[in-house]
């Protein structure tokens, strides 16, 4: 992606100038994001690596005094997939470790991790200022030109969540409800929607469904007042005797720094694969890494003002999360799989041409998957970057807030009757 100064869930918000601008992050606070030394950094004259390398910020060097709170559970409200800003700046992290045609001295590494499309989406796989991959901002761009597309954009998993239909649930345990923890434990799970009713259900007529004989039925529309109670898959959690649940899936170690919370398993030995919504389709993201702002609430779900230093002035029912970044590298044939199973047409006939890879479809499909195909720009698995091998990841930020919520029944997807939606499967390697 081009080193220049350059917005379905989540499942981000970074732009970063050149060094002497690493601190200004375009269209965030400067909060946002913090430069992350690299271990493979270089150094100039000054003993400095030029490349900002720009990563989450570092742990904080203790925690603060406090016991651990009870787990917390939180449901993405909104999320932005389209890889930038709303000023349309790029956003993101480094994510493979080298700033990718920079050529200034002193630059640790600048070649590409991987080789890249015969055709690549941006011309030469240069990164953005910061060694920043995000192959999601000129996909997006570039699908933004296709009119019959607009159903691939943010409004969808905002819909889906605010819908009750599909949302990833971010579980944070051995918190101490403090501004700094050096080690709490996050878990993301996806959920299949609201299948328990709340005690007075009210129909959105927003959702495209209504009732059922005369009451609402489900999926249940969302509140998002911390009373919704969002499915898990079977096997994804266990019930613990005192009504909680301890999470079984994508457990990692993250930290908090001035009520920052912080997940980075970039450099993990071990692959670390979690799941995001990617409009109305579950996809696997490896080698993540995300941050968002921890804010407590008081018992009617306002925010608690905090006062000096950092500290609530209050003791805080629950939290909510808020300028959320969340960053990875999703297989390539995994985001075309996920982009063909997409149901665009809510009352097709026959069935099977509801979904994007149906036979009415093909040419803006086909049209689709050249350009998904040529934005590759990572390995999928980050233990085989700079091996030579060719890119078959797509590198992506999202932006997203989060809500508090509580863990419902479990509920698996059911298989579709019809069409080419969750068996389906398709490839770049044909293109």
């Amino acid at each position: 992606m081009k080193s220049q100064a350059l917005r379905v869930l989540l499942v981000g918000s970074f732009v970063f100038a050149t060094l002497a601008a690493c601190h200004s992050l375009v269209g965030i606070g400067d909060d946002h994001f913090v430069v992350s030394p690299s271990e493979e950094a270089g150094t100039d004259a000054a003993g400095l690596d030029p490349c900002a390398h720009v990563g989450p910020g570092e742990p904080p060097d203790a925690s603060d005094p406090g016991e651990s709170l009870p787990p917390l559970v939180f449901a993405v409200r909104s999320a932005n997939l389209t890889g930038r800003a709303d000023a349309g700046t790029p956003i993101g992290f480094d994510l493979d470790g080298t700033c990718t045609c920079d050529s200034r001295t002193g630059v640790s590494r600048s070649d590409p991790s991987c080789v890249l499309p015969a055709r690549p989406l941006v011309t030469m796989g240069c990164d953005f200022d910061g060694g920043v991959d995000n192959a999601l901002f000129e996909l997006n761009k570039q699908i933004e030109r296709v009119p019959s597309a607009s159903f691939a954009y943010s409004g969808t998993v905002d819909r889906v969540a605010r819908c009750g239909i599909l949302n990833l649930l971010i579980f944070l345990s051995r918190y101490n409800g403090k501004a700094n923890d050096d080690e709490v434990e996050v878990s993301l799970i996806e959920s299949f929607g609201i299948r328990e009713p709340h005690a007075v259900e009210l129909a959105d007529e927003r959702c495209g469904y209504f009732v059922e004989g005369g009451a609402p039925r489900a999926p249940y529309p969302a509140r998002f007042d911390g009373t919704d109670r969002w499915s898990v898959p079977s096997k994804s959690v266990v019930r613990n005797a005192d009504g909680g649940v301890t999470p079984l899936r994508n457990v990692g170690r993250a930290w908090v720094k001035d009520h920052r919370l912080v997940f980075d398993a970039r450099r993990s030995d071990v692959r670390t694969v979690v799941p995001i919504v990617f409009g109305t389709q579950v996809l696997e993201t490896g080698s993540p890494v995300f941050s968002a702002r921890l804010v407590p609430l008081d018992a009617a779900g306002a925010d608690i003002p905090q006062g000096s230093p950092d500290t609530p002035t209050a003791t805080p029912a629950a939290f909510r999360l808020t300028d959320g970044y969340f960053g990875g590298r999703s297989s390539i044939d995994d985001v075309l799989s996920r982009l063909g199973a997409l149901r665009v047409d809510q009352a097709p006939a026959p069935e099977e041409e509801a979904f994007l890879c149906s036979p009415s479809k093909a040419l803006l499909y086909q049209t689709l998957k050249s350009v998904v195909c040529s934005a590759a720009d990572l390995m999928t698995d980050s233990r085989d970057d700079f091996k030579s091998k060719k890119c078959d990841a797509l590198s992506m930020v999202i932006q997203f807030e989060a809500s508090p919520a509580l863990v419902g029944d479990d509920y698996d997807l059911p298989a579709p009757s019809a069409g080419c939606g969750k068996g389906f499967r398709d490839s770049c390697k044909a293109n």
